[in-house]
């Protein structure tokens, strides 16, 4: 069984048919979808934290701490961020909604 917890930064209200933030730091909220044998299982969302010094690091560590081990992003310094074990797929995502890019997950996305 694989499972994979992604994080999609999103506009509000979040959840699946909610634009896509661009900017992983200061998105409106996150749109969190677990995804196990290439399903989704569940979708929620989260609340932001504050962008501060350490840029979007502090993100990472709360998501990593819900147990996110997706980041989609678009406006993140890449690998420099991830924790171990998480994944970074950030490839053609702008304007997409989260709805949109559920769709590309299933059908081979990077990182999912």
């Amino acid at each position: 069984m694989d499972k994979k917890i992604i994080a999609i930064p999103s506009a509000l209200p979040g959840g699946l048919d909610a634009g896509m933030g661009m900017h992983f730091g200061h998105c409106e909220i996150y749109t969190i979808a677990e995804v196990e044998d290439g399903k989704v299982t569940t979708v929620r969302t989260l609340p932001p934290i504050p962008h501060q010094q350490g840029g979007c690091l502090a993100p990472v560590n709360y998501l990593a701490g819900e147990g996110v081990n997706v980041l989609l992003a678009g406006g993140i310094n890449g690998e420099n961020y991830l924790r171990d074990g998480m994944t970074l797929a950030a490839l053609g995502l702008h304007g997409l909604t989260a709805g949109e890019i559920n769709e590309r997950l299933h059908n081979g996305f990077p990182g999912a």
